[in-house]
Order: structure tokens, then C-alpha cells, then sequence
């Protein structure tokens, strides 16, 4: 299976037909935790990792962090645009520092809740 296997068959494009670096590329596999998951060389694998290693063609260990930036911050996005290598401290830091976390709700399921900020709401 290749990467672009992957994505035609698993990952939404953006509304307007064509992928693009600002819209969210949503996983529409299966899933587990609120992520993405697919089959890959006889490994299961998180989704957004496996696209973000293949798409730069790195090795990632389990230790590596693949995170999702703070204007997207949707576990199923798969655009490599709105990813970036990070650790674990970072991705703390990010959802302390936007005030964003994630309740469990029923059965793997994740709801995202974001506090606005008065800068978003300037833009709404």
C-alpha cells in the first residue's frame, strides 16, 4: 500500500475538490481513540503518523510525537500542513496554552472543547 493508496482511499479532500494546505484532510477509516488508524505493512498504525513519516520519509519511533497545530487540533486531520514534530512537552504545552482539552464521551469517542479567544472572537 502505498501513500497515495492510502489517502485516496481513506482521507476525505477538502469541500471545494482539490487537497490545499488550509483545509482540514479528515480521516474517514476506521478508528480508535478518536484518531485514525490504518493497516500498514502488518502494523497498525495511527493514521496522521504514518501519512506525516511517509509523506517526509522518516522513521518514527514510538517516542515521537506528531502533533496536530493549534488552528486545526483535529485528531482526524491528515494534512501534513497542519501536523508538525513535536514531544510531549509540546503537545502539553499546546493545549495549556490555547486552554484546549479532550473529555471522553461514551464509547472511544472524543469531543474537542476549545475556550475562545478574544482574538477569535474578533474573527466571528
Amino acid at each position: 500500500m502505498t501513500l497515495n493508496s492510502i489517502i485516496a482511499k481513506h482521507v476525505s479532500i477538502c469541500t471545494h475538490g482539490k487537497a490545499c494546505e488550509d483545509c482540514c484532510h479528515l480521516w474517514l477509516g476506521s478508528k480508535c481513540k478518536g484518531y485514525g488508524q490504518v493497516s500498514y505493512n502488518g502494523k497498525i498504525h495511527i493514521a496522521h503518523r504514518l501519512i506525516y513519516a511517509l509523506t517526509y520519509e522518516i522513521t518514527l519511533v514510538k517516542t515521537d510525537h506528531i502533533c496536530h497545530k493549534v488552528h486545526c487540533n483535529n485528531p482526524l486531520c491528515c494534512n501534513v500542513h497542519h501536523l508538525y514534530k513535536g514531544t510531549a512537552k509540546s503537545n502539553g504545552m499546546d493545549r495549556s496554552k490555547y486552554n484546549i482539552e479532550r473529555c471522553l464521551r461514551g464509547q472511544g469517542k472524543y469531543k474537542l472543547m476549545v475556550s475562545l479567544m478574544s482574538f477569535d472572537l474578533e474573527v466571528i
